[in-house]
């Protein structure tokens, strides 16, 4: 049975895209209780994949390093780096120039703003 402390420490791992089994891991408890409890609170795995994809951008813009990110997150650096690129059209070389006021903000649109 989950407690209070548990199901609110999943949901805040969903926010920001934490995968089943590796709240389940945080946690000590089965991938299937994450998972279950998950499904019944309707939040889909596209929805955790996409909070997952807000959330490394928003780390990778304010400067975190990549492999920082990935040992959060158990996975490897090229992993993000693939999956933002192509999901997102995240440009970590716009990224690169708009840390250091190469570029203006808003410069560089997401795959979504392309169309």
């Amino acid at each position: 049975m989950l407690d209070d402390k548990q199901k609110a420490q999943m949901i805040n791992g969903f926010s920001i895209g934490l995968t089943d089994p590796l709240i389940a891991k945080k946690l000590g408890i089965s991938h299937m209780q994450v998972f279950n409890f998950r499904k019944s609170c309707d939040i889909s795995s596209a929805d955790v994949k996409a909070n997952r994809y807000r959330k490394w951008i928003e780390m990778l813009d304010r400067g975190d390093a990549l492999d920082h990110i990935a040992k959060q997150y158990e996975v490897k650096p090229l992993s993000i780096r693939q999956a933002l690129t192509r999901d997102m059209g995240y440009s970590f070389k716009e990224a690169a120039q708009k840390r250091k006021g190469v570029i203006t903000p808003g410069v560089a649109a997401t795959k979504r703003e392309r169309g």
